[in-house]
């Protein structure tokens, strides 16, 4: 499995390089009310994503069985798998954002190291969901040609 997502994982760890080389600030956190708001929005759009994804997972395998596009794909462990690395990313982001929000909730300063690391993650996750999109519809339309 890590052999072949290796691309995301090299785009993590180039995201982290550039994000540092750029020296991203969290300007965000200048304003807690706004940053309160983001880390909300970024907790709610990733657990949304979470909760599709898993539910995904579950109903590729049963129409695999009825439909016959999904027959004709024999793609379905491939995709599966794309998703399952997919939900596992937008599930380790919530949790990330997660313990982000506790630290704000607690006063704890936050080097910048952490939200370096969380950018990269959020891109990564929608790089990642991105990909498997694309995936699933070139698969789809090299079927019905």
């Amino acid at each position: 499995m890590f052999k072949r997502n290796i691309d995301v994982v090299l785009f993590f760890i180039i995201l982290i390089i550039v994000f540092l080389c750029l020296n991203v600030q969290y300007s965000v956190i200048q304003n807690k009310e706004q940053y309160s708001d983001f880390l909300e929005t970024v907790i709610s759009f990733s657990s949304l994503t979470t909760a599709f994804l898993f539910f995904s997972v579950t109903l590729i395998p049963l129409l695999n069985d009825r439909a016959k596009l999904f027959e004709k794909l024999d793609t379905e462990k491939k995709l599966i798998e794309n998703i399952m690395l997919n939900t596992e990313m937008f599930l380790l982001l919530s949790i990330y954002t997660l313990v982000l929000y506790c630290f704000k909730l607690y006063d704890i300063e936050i080097d910048n190291i952490y939200f370096v690391i969380w950018y990269s993650i959020i891109c990564a996750s929608i790089f990642k969901l991105i990909r498997t999109f694309y995936f699933l519809t070139i698969n789809i339309a090299k079927t019905i040609k």
